[in-house]
């Protein structure tokens, strides 16, 4: 198969375990535009978290961000597509939550805003790279539709939390995990395989012409939408065995390993 398009999530899989590109990656994906394949970056991250790594690696594509609540071109700004959480759903589940031991991380505008500054307030903007802005009370603060919810605690705390949001609010939110102690919470229309979909048919792209790289469950929906989906050597197990490929891990540089064999050979 000769594939055209390639979706990479970025921690956990194109990051190494020092949150940076492999130089044996980076040329992988530099060899594989050469050869007029597309690459681009499929995340939950913030759009200008993504950034300096898209322009590290010259791309210039829509990036998929926010989990596919907001695809945005790396080269021109433009915004491709937006879909935020309604802002009645967003109150709520600041309400739901507003008693419990996590935090809160509001995207709106691309900029995160958080009640306040502490210990993992801190860690998150280490990995991310990005400026969070303390506002207080997040009920009266919210006055628009935010891109994503985050929030970050304890693995059995958000797993209960995530059972509590999906019953109250089926059919409203899309919520999910990017780490262990994140909580991933998107509108119920957003996706990475939708917003790869979309993506792929704008670019005219076939789907079985589609790679997506991923280990995590908020990458599952690429995985199993791409004509190869591959999951990384360090995803949970119920992820490896949804992919029709595994690689090695992060740390490893799997996603050039993949890249090598069945891209560039």
């Amino acid at each position: 198969m000769s594939y055209k398009l390639v979706a990479v999530d970025m921690d956990g899989t194109l990051l190494n375990e020092k949150l940076e590109i492999s130089s044996r990656t980076k040329e992988a994906i530099v060899k594989a535009k050469e050869k007029n394949v597309q690459v681009t970056l499929a995340t939950g991250r913030m759009y200008q978290s993504v950034l300096p790594f898209a322009q590290e690696l010259d791309l210039a594509i829509p990036l998929i961000t926010y989990n596919g609540a907001l695809v945005k071109d790396s080269a021109t700004g433009e915004v491709y597509y937006h879909e935020p959480i309604p802002l009645d759903v967003s109150q709520e589940i600041i309400a739901l939550v507003k008693d419990k031991n996590v935090n809160v991380n509001l995207y709106v505008d691309d900029t995160l805003y958080v009640k306040e500054l502490n210990e993992r307030t801190k860690l998150y903007v280490s990995i991310a790279k990005v400026e969070a802005i303390p506002v207080g009370d997040l009920a009266s603060f919210l006055k628009f539709p935010p891109t994503k919810i985050l929030l970050i605690g304890e693995p059995e705390e958000l797993a209960k939390i995530a059972e509590e949001i999906r019953g109250k609010l089926t059919g409203k939110v899309e919520v999910t995990t990017s780490n262990p102690r994140f909580l991933e919470i998107i509108s119920h229309k957003v996706t990475k395989g939708q917003a790869l979909k979309t993506l792929a048919e704008k670019l005219r792209i076939k789907q079985e012409e589609v790679v997506a790289f991923g280990d995590s469950y908020n990458d599952l929906s690429m995985i199993e939408y791409a004509g190869l989906g591959v999951a990384m050597g360090n995803a949970p197990q119920d992820i490896k065995d949804k992919a029709d490929l595994l690689a090695l891990s992060n740390k490893e540089d799997g996603v050039a390993d993949v890249l090598e064999r069945v891209v560039l050979s």
